[in-house]
């Protein structure tokens, strides 16, 4: 049905009919998707030439084919009314190819309308001792397409008025929004992707502080006395091994630094465990990682350091 009306609009702007089509879809379409939509195309009569990716055409659409021959990369950001993606093509002599694409399904300007007609019902009732306009179908169209043109005017305004003459029940309606408090509402969309970044810099943190710690304390005298030489040049250079990764890799993810830190403890933690149970003999290195800090007292008990909790 889509495919139809969208020929019969072409037709009606060309003034002539029209045949051959070449048909765009999302990067992430598989095999069956695309098929599914080049059937679609022949049964709303087009003969489709082609399926080409959705960032393709936007590469187009902006003459980048164009715009010499050497090979370059090219990010595409595109959010549209109900998806979101992002794509990084490869040009060269006006052949693109897609080597990456992510994104979100469920995430479109229609979310955003939708924040912010829901605000403007909430503020109605506010006003209007409780009278909910979401009853009527047609006071809410009407919101809704005002709301939708003031969130345009925000992408280039610091503010926008939504005014409605007898929205409901002959009363009418008048705000303003500012850009900052439409970005707050909006911000629970993007909540999600603010965890995946926050656990992502606390798993880069752990890595680094678990490095220059274990570092600091295989650099201790103490400790060169009690492990043998081989094993801390070993572990040291494993270390920084892992320190030279984090600094040519700050923006890997998640799983990256999580991988490379399980890599430096299983080196790391047989000598942690050697300088626990010298701890009995001679007192633990103060300093160390994962609370090595604190001396167990000399001739002590065979079984192992004293543990001490403390605030």
């Amino acid at each position: 049905m889509v495919l139809i009306k969208m020929k019969e609009i072409a037709e009606l702007y060309l003034g002539k009919t029209v045949k051959d089509a070449v048909i765009t879809v999302p990067a992430y379409f598989n095999d069956s998707q695309r098929q599914a939509t080049k059937d679609a195309g022949t049964m709303a009569g087009l003969n489709v030439m082609r399926i080409i990716n959705e960032p393709t055409a936007a590469a187009i659409a902006y003459g980048l084919d164009k715009k010499g021959s050497e090979e370059k990369n090219v990010l595409i950001f595109d959010l549209g009314g109900g998806t979101f993606d992002v794509s990084i093509l490869t040009i060269e002599d006006g052949i693109f190819e897609v080597k990456a694409t992510a994104g979100d399904t469920h995430l479109g300007g229609e979310d955003f309308d939708n924040l912010l007609v829901e605000h403007c019902v909430r503020d109605f009732m506010r006003i209007n001792n409780g009278k909910n306009l979401a009853s009527n179908k047609r006071a809410l169209r009407r919101l809704r397409t005002h709301c939708e043109r003031a969130k345009r005017v925000l992408s280039s305004s610091t503010q926008a008025t939504i005014e409605l003459d007898s929205l409901f029940e002959g009363i009418d309606y008048n705000t303003t929004i500012s850009r900052a408090r439409f970005e707050e509402m909006c911000g629970e969309k993007f909540k999600e992707e603010d965890e995946a970044r926050r656990s992502c810099v606390e798993a880069k943190h752990q890595l680094e502080n678990y490095c220059y710690s274990m570092r600091n304390t295989l650099n201790e005298d103490s400790v060169k006395t009690k492990l043998d030489a081989g094993e801390i040049s070993s572990a040291l250079a494993v270390i920084d091994e892992a320190i030279k990764w984090l600094e040519t890799n700050q923006t890997a993810t998640k799983e990256e630094f999580e991988y490379k830190l399980k890599e430096v403890e299983k080196v790391c933690q047989p000598l942690a465990t050697k300088m626990y149970q010298a701890a009995g003999a001679g007192g633990m290195p103060t300093g160390g990682p994962g609370g090595f800090g604190g001396a167990a007292p000399g001739g002590g008990s065979s079984s192992g350091p004293t543990v001490e909790e403390v605030d």
